[in-house]
């Protein structure tokens, strides 16, 4: 077996669409016009999310102080900044009938106040299996 053809990292440098699901229902949100919410995702695996945790653990040791979460809101929010690092896209996405430009303000805000959302991304882009094409 050639190991260089399960290279993840090559395969999750190559963004994947997740389909948005309704966290009650099961289906498929969808904008005003009836087209599918999507957000654009690289891996895991990919290049930009290994520096992203490797510039997260420099910051954490260069800190006197190991880098202290000591709520629930600090802890989604360090996921939400880390899982916005493979956002590359988003379409559908409004608040209250306002489209959201997708950008990484933007992709923090939503990823920290709709823990169901955040929850779809973080599975999405942990499953090697929606970037790796056989």
């Amino acid at each position: 077996m050639d190991l260089a053809k399960l290279d993840m990292t090559e395969h999750a440098n190559n963004s994947a669409t997740l389909e948005v699901l309704h966290p009650i229902t099961g289906e498929f949100l969808t904008d005003n016009a009836g087209n599918v919410v999507t957000i654009d995702l690289l891996g895991s695996d990919s290049t930009k999310m290994r520096n992203a945790m490797s510039a997260r653990a420099r910051k954490q040791l260069a800190q006197k102080k190991p880098n202290q979460i000591t709520t629930i809101d600090d802890a989604e929010r360090a996921s939400a900044e880390l899982l916005a690092e493979v956002v590359t896209g988003w379409h559908g996405a409004e608040e209250n009938s306002t489209v959201l430009e997708c950008t990484k303000d933007n992709v923090v805000y939503i990823l920290t106040k709709y823990s169901w959302l955040r929850l779809q991304v973080d599975q999405f882009v942990s499953d090697r299996s929606n970037f790796f094409k056989a």
